[in-house]
């Protein structure tokens, strides 16, 4: 069954380290400080070496309890990036992250 060999690559990919995470920059138009960013979650392909966008994989994962796995993969590796940012930034640094209804449940 296809999904169930997308669950077990999602599962290879969680436990392989293979996602990660691009920012999007977020900015006050008034002033043009960037004033935070947003945090996306992307999946390298361990074998042609393509990445996979969200679209293409959150589903699976959404039908399947995996979801809360990636989401929490996905909160600490934001989690990481913002602290090496911050002394940089400052305090008033808001990081976006997107979460599954699944993991506010958790």
């Amino acid at each position: 069954d296809l999904r169930l060999s997308e669950e077990a690559s999602i599962k290879r990919g969680l436990n392989c380290d293979e996602f990660f995470l691009v920012w999007q920059p977020q900015f006050e138009l008034a002033t043009g400080h960037m004033t935070g960013a947003e945090a996306l979650v992307r999946w390298r392909d361990p074998v042609s070496g393509s990445i996979r966008a969200p679209g293409s994989f959150i589903p699976t994962a959404e039908k399947s309890d995996l979801i809360v796995e990636l989401d929490k993969t996905v909160l600490a590796k934001a989690c990481e990036q913002v602290a090496k940012w911050l002394p940089v930034s400052g305090d008033d640094f808001v990081c976006s992250v997107n979460v599954s209804g699944k993991s506010l449940q958790d």
